[in-house]
């Protein structure tokens, strides 16, 4: 890759420039976006643990008041009598 000339059209002009890139100018762009999504993945990280949380906790709770109920319903009476 050493060498060889990459044609690049920029945004701002309207005509194509050729500029040579080079391995250390694809690395630091790379890390410059590998930082970028390490600051967004860390943000985001908060927000969901707390939502995970929520959910896990909502289930629980609905899960205990079906059984209770259903317990409730089908609960059988046994009556002994002596003579």
């Amino acid at each position: 890759m050493e060498g060889e000339i990459i044609m690049m059209k920029t945004r701002n002009k309207t005509n194509i420039q050729t500029e040579p890139i080079t391995r250390a100018d694809i690395e630091d762009k790379l890390r410059e976006i590998q930082s970028g999504l390490n600051v967004g993945g860390d943000a985001a990280k908060g927000p969901s643990i707390a939502a995970g949380i929520g959910v896990v906790l909502v289930v629980i709770l609905v899960a205990y008041f079906f059984g209770r109920r259903s317990g409730k319903n089908k609960r059988s009476f046994i009556e002994i009598r002596r003579r």
